[in-house]
């Protein structure tokens, strides 16, 4: 078991967690809940943040800090993205292979989930067939 502490209505409460086989229960003030999986995007790894559509979410529920590219922007490999700060701590999200920026869903300042595709990279062509596998 691992303890947290989750926001929720804007009030730090203290939960535990555990992982039971592919499912994630967190208890809090005499509840559990099991969190679901959706299929969301989401990273397999810190250095990939792009699955599948191009879409990319926040690691975490957070607050945008700064947008660092526009929509229709190239980017390259390894290139700063934008900067989320969820549980006080600041996490910069990062392309991970060429592309260009589309649907740029969210700025700075706004609040998003990490269900929230903040946006998307449209990989080039010869980046498009690799990064499907």
């Amino acid at each position: 078991m691992k303890l947290i502490e989750l926001m929720i209505d804007g009030e730090v409460q203290l939960a535990l967690t555990e992982q039971v086989g592919a499912d994630l229960w967190v208890s809090s003030k005499g509840w559990s809940y099991k969190i679901k999986n959706f299929g969301v995007n989401r990273p397999k790894s810190k250095k990939k943040s792009l699955v599948g559509n191009g879409a990319i979410t926040a690691p975490m529920p957070g607050q945008i800090l700064k947008i660092l590219v526009n929509n229709g922007e190239e980017v390259t490999e390894g290139q700063a993205l934008f900067i989320v700060e969820a549980m006080k701590m600041e996490h910069t999200l990062k392309a991970p292979y060429e592309g260009k920026v589309s649907n740029l869903n969210f700025k700075a300042g706004d609040s998003v989930n990490s269900t929230d595709v903040i946006l998307k990279i449209e990989a080039k062509k010869e980046n498009a067939k690799k990064n499907k596998k």
